[in-house]
């Protein structure tokens, strides 16, 4: 679900539980926001972007038919 905030964690080679630090969220919240289980509150959103140094838009909000799977966009919108 929050493709682009794993691929940047990801990308800068960081570990969940340094990310948590560093958003001052518990680990087990990262987790779960990785997992699709839990939507973060935007204050949240604000913290993890904060810590990875990029824009909450960048890091959260995907294009719809982006996340759709090609056979699929033709339903979208």
């Amino acid at each position: 679900m929050y493709d682009n905030l794993l691929l940047e964690i990801r990308r800068r080679k960081l570990r969940q539980y340094e990310v948590a630090g560093l958003a001052k969220i518990s680990e087990t919240t990262l987790s779960l926001i990785l997992r699709g289980r839990v939507r973060p509150s935007p204050k949240v959103k604000q913290r993890i972007a904060q810590a990875l140094g990029i824009s909450v838009e960048k890091l959260f909000n995907a294009d719809v038919k982006d996340a759709m799977p090609p056979n699929d966009q033709s339903k979208c919108c």
